[in-house]
């Protein structure tokens, strides 16, 4: 039923659904942006090369389940490696 009311034409004769797969589209690009910069290597731009070296647990209980955690990446095409400190939550 929804579909239906998104694709009814208006008096002018244009999509109501337009504004909508406009707003999709941006929300995807965006998303693939955020990805892209996530996961990409500092040192050659390749992207999904990026693999999990090793982790570190930080603070004073190395045991501790949250808190933070320091990992080394490391780029399958040019070898470049690099740390990032996350925190890990419960």
């Amino acid at each position: 039923m929804l579909s239906l009311l998104l694709l009814q034409e208006t008096a002018e004769g244009d999509f109501i659904a337009y504004p909508i797969l406009v707003f999709f589209f941006l929300v995807a690009i965006v998303a693939v942006a955020i990805y892209w910069y996530t996961t990409h290597c500092p040192n050659c731009q390749r992207i999904f090369t990026r693999e999990l070296v090793k982790k570190e647990k930080g603070g004073l209980l190395p045991t501790a389940i949250s808190g933070k955690e320091r990992r080394t990446y490391r780029c399958k095409q040019c070898g470049h490696e690099w740390q990032k400190t996350v925190y890990v939550g419960d």
